[in-house]
């Protein structure tokens, strides 16, 4: 089999549970690929798991010096280890389907030079029954509102894609992932190629597969660092603001507002106990028809609370940390 014009990018950390079904998703693509891994300072056996595998495999190279490196800055320094005029972007616990490259590569072919990035949607799972009720809960409206996520079109130009394959030339010409970004490198770099005049493609065919949290305490994190993450690339990029994003931190000061108001006011906590219970019949009712089966309706609903409880106080910590006077009282609480 000839190599592909495309490399695999990935970095890692703390990897060991997951990387060889990921590497080996990878090197059993229709079109034969390199694979660079840079980890990004891993404690567990992800290095030497790399490293025995790359021993048996010359398509594979890693690259691991002990270094704590952000994800995106991972990525960059992969970037400049490929030749290849396509670099695709595959998430260490992603498991890409066979095809995955060559579909990316036929976009690319069939739309022309004006393509920086193509890409599809993740056909999310659960390795435990709340990882099932939050890979439910993140392709729901309810869940992710606006996002690409909840995007039913099959084939279309849209803002941002998770694991894309780009072009290299775009990647470059751009600078690269902003490597300040732990969370949100995906939606910052695309908004950038849009940015330049490239267009982001995404066609479902390009399938992979993405394990969700396992535990509601997973899930809160992951969506309260995606909150923070999202007030850095509205630093960056104010135009990137959407009403949906805002959705969730609106919810939260309101809850929080009724509730202190209900230490005096009995109708602020009648007010409080009614938008309560609207948001959990709301919640279970999104997750009855986001659920295929009733024994994962209440591990649905209750992802839904994980994902907007989280980004919704992550935002608010984000603006915190960069609004004068709240940032100072946010770092004086920290340090107590």
């Amino acid at each position: 089999m000839n190599e592909a014009p495309v490399t695999v990018v990935m970095s890692t950390f703390n990897e060991e549970r997951d990387i060889d079904r990921s590497l080996d998703a990878i090197l059993g693509q229709t079109v034969s690929p390199r694979a660079v891994v840079v980890d990004g300072g891993s404690r567990d056996g992800t290095v030497a798991r790399l490293r025995e595998r790359a021993a048996s495999d010359s398509r594979i190279h890693v690259y691991a010096d002990g270094i704590a490196r952000s994800l995106p800055a991972a990525l960059n320094l992969g970037l400049g280890c490929c030749a290849t005029p396509f670099v695709a972007k595959v998430d260490a616990r992603t498991f890409i389907e066979p095809d995955f490259l060559q579909r990316a590569l036929e976009v690319f072919e069939r739309e022309g030079e004006g393509v920086g990035c193509a890409g599809g949607r993740p056909e999310q799972f659960g390795n435990t029954r709340f990882g099932e009720g939050f890979a439910l809960a993140r392709m729901s409206a309810f869940g992710v509102g606006a996002s690409g996520y909840a995007d039913p079109r099959e084939y279309a130009d849209v803002d941002t894609v998770q694991c894309g394959v780009y072009r290299r030339s775009a990647l470059e010409a751009i600078g690269g992932f902003d490597p300040d970004l732990q969370y949100g490198e995906d939606e910052e770099v695309n908004w950038r190629l849009r940015e330049g005049g490239y267009r982001i493609v995404r066609d479902a065919r390009i399938r992979f597969r993405y394990v969700a949290r396992p535990t509601w305490k997973a899930a809160f994190i992951q969506y309260r660092n995606y909150g923070r993450a999202r007030v850095n690339v509205w630093r960056k990029h104010p135009q990137f603001v959407r009403p949906h994003h805002l959705a969730p931190s609106l919810a939260v000061l309101g809850a929080a507002g009724l509730a202190c108001a209900g230490l005096v006011s009995g109708e602020a906590r009648v007010l409080l106990l009614l938008a309560a219970g609207a948001y959990a019949g709301g919640a279970l009712a999104a997750a009855w028809f986001a659920s295929d089966s009733v024994r994962k309706v209440p591990f649905t609903a209750a992802a839904f609370s994980a994902l907007h409880l989280g980004y919704g106080l992550g935002l608010l910590e984000g603006l915190a940390r960069h609004t004068p006077g709240l940032r100072d009282r946010t770092l004086r609480t920290q340090e107590r």
